[in-house]
């Protein structure tokens, strides 16, 4: 009977930035020298965690094509639901007031705020439930945006993170009246994230104010959050590209 395996291991950042520098940058012998001694320590701990009797390998100085890929696929798996995320079901209304139970996952919500258009003489803790979110969706004629709403006291900012997105591969609440799709955001200035997508644009979504409180720290952790997917976006574009190319 063939036993399964459980892969335990720990990926160190400069370890994945020497594969995409080795893979891509315009090195000198120096420092393509020093990115392939962090990739081969990655690759042999790799081996080491899938098992620990491939002492032969322990000595490896080349990596072979299947190697690497093999390798790359296991820092893949580990961020298995950033590549296959599974779909989180909310109960909505739509446009038209209408109930719905709409299928999301991360990457596909722009932005979720509270609700804009209320009269001045609606109370805080009403405004405070009023949630607006702002989807992507393909269709045959191309991305669209839908937009569907919430009025209730379950869908709080830091549930809904915590629910469509609990590891905040894309996702990050900037305030108490906002989350943004980091992906679908640039920092500028003066506490504003401006929307950079030019084909979806919406007036209540194109400019958003972020908070300066230390409970959101959001000038630390947007350009962490951004630079997370730009990796693991670019391992997934070079694994089908190195699939191809070698014919693995």
């Amino acid at each position: 009977m063939v036993q399964n395996k459980t892969i335990s291991l720990e990926v160190e950042n400069k370890q994945l930035d020497a594969l995409e520098a080795l893979l891509t940058a315009d090195l000198s012998a120096i420092e393509k020298d020093k990115a392939k001694k962090l990739v081969l320590k990655l690759w042999h701990s790799l081996v080491f965690a899938y098992d620990s009797e491939n002492n032969d390998l322990e000595n490896v100085s080349t990596i072979s094509p299947l190697a690497l890929y093999n390798a790359l696929g296991v820092v893949m798996k580990y961020d298995e639901s950033f590549y296959s995320p599974k779909e989180k079901e909310l109960k909505v209304q739509n446009i038209y007031e209408d109930n719905e139970v709409i299928k999301l996952i991360p990457e596909n919500v722009i932005a979720i705020i509270t609700r804009p258009d209320f009269k001045d003489t609606d109370k805080e803790k009403v405004r405070s439930r009023r949630k607006m979110f702002f989807i992507k969706e393909e269709t045959k004629k191309g991305v669209i945006l839908k937009t569907y709403f919430t009025n209730n006291d379950i869908y709080s900012f830091n549930y809904l993170v915590k629910y469509i997105d609990p590891l905040n591969y894309y996702l990050l609440n900037v305030s108490k009246n906002a989350i943004v799709n980091v992906d679908c955001y640039e920092l500028s200035k003066k506490n504003l994230l401006k929307l950079n997508i030019d084909e979806l644009k919406a007036e209540q979504i194109n400019i958003i104010n972020f908070s300066d409180d230390t409970l959101y720290n959001t000038k630390i952790n947007f350009p962490v959050i951004k630079n997370g997917i730009k990796k693991r976006l670019y391992l997934q574009k070079f694994m089908i590209g190195y699939k191809n190319d070698f014919k693995l």
